[in-house]
């Protein structure tokens, strides 16, 4: 929190002048922009709280303060170089011209400023801008995070002292994406199983929480169920760790596939999996149609070199209200419900019994559903 909002704070140090921004000519904006960037690297600067839009745009806005006429924006790329759709483009102000032509225009994705000085039919000119110079964003490495382009009305080449504000901003944009990045990729590993890239143990209660929170507001079902690999073990003897590990992924692959992007797949450890399925109608028959899917998906051989390997599961499955009324309850019932699975032998799918949401220990009767 304090780190970020020193970043916010040596940005506006760097935006502040004292009663007009015009008032500074582009060499003495350079000079506070690159004083910016010598703070925005220190190793405990993060923009941990702060939104890549709190950043960029002030950047955007202080470009165009020093050259009248001009509007910038910003293209911010995937790691194939690709536009995201969340962050980018970020254009800096309502009259930024189409900054989606950013990623079509010069200099998008290119590791050289760029320089146009007549766009000739470019979509710009229907904005009434002439000319397009860009420079790119780059992470520490080189590697190409995005595009800081400026469009201006006149068709000529920037000076060489505009020419260096752009790159500068540009070094400055760089720094906040690739930290925005690494800030992202934390996340990302501190809730999916590295493995499979599936939602891990951790985030599987909020996932489920939220999944039932938003059924009983809506009057809907919810089901949790429970997949055991059986004797996943002579998997890994016979063919070893690696294709074993090839395996769940293949598995996970496929379960994923196999539910609605509002459904959650968690590995929960192991040869096991979590699935959350949410907002399902009063009808079972949604919900043993979606099991049906996810049991079809790790019934098919998975091909590992030039061997066949096919594979059963044991399934618990536990539904809302009926089986628990909270995260805990329900997903301990689908636990037991599946240890009494693979009692059953293998490929078996057992419900837990009515009415032992307060009571999450294994249930006295269960049902087998035999696959079909």
């Amino acid at each position: 929190m304090e780190s970020s909002a020193k970043i916010r704070s040596a940005l506006g140090s760097a935006l502040a002048v004292s009663r007009d921004l015009h008032a500074e000519t582009p060499l003495e904006t350079l000079g506070r922009v690159r004083a910016f960037a010598a703070k925005a690297r220190a190793p405990e600067t993060t923009a941990t709280d702060a939104q890549l839009a709190d950043i960029l745009d002030p950047l955007a806005r202080l470009l165009e303060s020093q050259l009248p006429g001009a509007s910038s924006s910003v293209l911010l790329l995937d790691p194939v170089g690709d536009p995201l759709g969340d962050d980018g483009p970020l254009p800096s102000s309502p009259h930024a011209p189409a900054a989606a032509a950013v990623g079509s225009g010069p200099g998008a994705g290119a590791r050289a400023a760029a320089r146009a000085p007549d766009v000739g039919r470019d979509p710009a000119v229907d904005h009434g801008f002439r000319s397009r110079w860009s420079a790119p964003i780059l992470s520490r490495d080189g590697r190409v995070l995005g595009t800081f382009a400026v469009d201006c009305a006149a068709a000529r080449e920037p000076t060489g002292a505009e020419a260096a504000l752009i790159a500068a901003v540009a070094g400055i944009a760089g720094i906040a994406v690739e930290r925005r990045l690494a800030e992202r990729r934390i996340h990302h590993l501190a809730t999916h199983d590295a493995l499979t890239g599936l939602a891990n143990r951790a985030s599987l209660g909020d996932r489920l929480t939220r999944a039932l929170l938003a059924a009983e507001r809506c009057d809907r079902r919810a089901a949790v169920a429970f997949i055991d690999i059986d004797d996943f073990k002579s998997v890994n003897d016979s063919l070893g760790h690696s294709a074993g590990d090839e395996v769940l992924r293949t598995i996970a692959a496929r379960l994923a596939g196999s539910v609605r992007t509002a459904d959650t797949v968690a590995r929960f450890g192991g040869d096991e999996f979590v699935v959350v399925l949410g907002d399902r109608p009063g009808s079972a028959d949604d919900i043993g149609e979606a099991v049906d899917r996810l049991r079809a998906a790790i019934a098919a051989e998975v091909r590992i070199g030039r061997r066949i390997v096919r594979v059963t599961a044991s399934v618990g499955l536990a539904i809302f209200p009926d089986h628990g009324r909270d995260a805990a309850a329900l997903l301990a019932n689908a636990d037991a419900a599946m240890y009494r699975a693979k009692k059953g032998g293998r490929g078996v799918l057992r419900r837990a019994s009515p009415g032992i949401d307060q009571n999450p220990s294994p249930p006295s009767t269960v049902s087998d559903c035999p696959r079909t």
